[in-house]
């Protein structure tokens, strides 16, 4: 072998053995799902009465996702400007209800990036009298970062619902890119058994206007939920990941993609209407 493969091939093992160490052994050799173990069973949230009681007819909830806390902050994009977005949320026309973050909240899944964004963003939002819902995303699966998830945030579970007063909002757990049989026959029997108009929140899309690498990649799971949710009054289907804002028309429903929160400097407001069941998105610069 000529000496200037020898040391390509040595770069390579080195950039891999760097990547590994950041993001963690099994991440780097495989990274399996195991969105069966985190979401055995949809959780009834209830949300608390005086927020309950503070909606009206219309009213908009904050959007954010990959916000990505650790991220490199050499890359370009990677700047980290959370004041200039807590100040532009500060001067809406119309404070948010809440806040939903739709996962990749750390980078490492360590538990210092956790902390960093319940100090930075979601306590200074809870201040703000704008409740966080988190959702779990890939990057917040490395290291083992499930644990921090849950232990830093709060959170006992990533698969969950609450109803306001006309709409039930569901919380699905896609960040090993599939839901997994058990979060599946769960979702199945708990929007069959609701009449509701239904919003979804999700890491991954389910088709992202054909991105297909960043989408779900089992097409038979993918396909099956598309039929069961336009059969089950699914209004809006909202999820993050590939840092871009798409949107696909998939029957009863549209998916909407986030901007990516830290590469982007966006954030969505969804305007909503309860009596009409509808979620109405625009996208934010700050």
């Amino acid at each position: 072998m000529k000496k200037t493969h020898i040391c390509i091939a040595a770069a390579a093992i080195l950039s891999f053995a760097n990547i590994s160490c950041r993001y963690g052994l099994e991440e780097a050799f495989y990274r399996q799902s195991r969105a069966d173990e985190r979401a055995a069973s949809i959780k009834e949230v209830t949300l608390p009465s005086d927020l309950f009681q503070s909606l009206g007819d219309e009213y908009t909830v904050l959007v954010i996702t990959d916000v990505h806390f650790g991220a490199n902050s050499g890359i370009k994009g990677n700047n980290r400007r959370d004041e200039d977005f807590l100040s532009s949320v500060k001067n809406l026309s119309q404070r948010p209800k809440f806040c939903i973050c739709l996962g990749d909240i750390a980078e490492h899944g360590y538990e210092s990036e956790f902390r960093d964004y319940k100090e930075k963003i979601q306590d200074k939002l809870d201040k703000l009298g704008i409740p966080t819902f988190n959702v779990v995303g890939n990057h917040d699966l490395f290291n083992t970062g499930w644990k921090y998830y849950k232990e830093v945030l709060g959170e006992t579970t990533s698969f969950y619902r609450f109803s306001t007063k006309n709409i039930s909002w569901y919380f699905l757990d896609s960040a090993g890119g599939s839901l997994g049989t058990t979060q599946m026959q769960s979702l199945y029997e708990a929007v069959s058994g609701d009449t509701k108009p239904k919003f979804f929140f999700t890491h991954v899309p389910l088709y992202a206007n054909g991105h297909f690498y960043f989408s779900m990649q089992n097409t038979d799971e993918r396909n099956k939920l598309i039929v069961l949710l336009n059969r089950n009054k699914a209004k809006t289907f909202v999820a993050g990941h590939i840092h871009t804002q798409k949107s696909s028309d998939l029957g009863s429903f549209t998916e909407y993609t986030v901007n990516a929160f830290l590469a982007d400097k966006k954030y969505g407001l969804l305007t909503v209407n309860e009596t009409e069941g509808t979620a109405v998105p625009q996208f934010i610069s700050y």
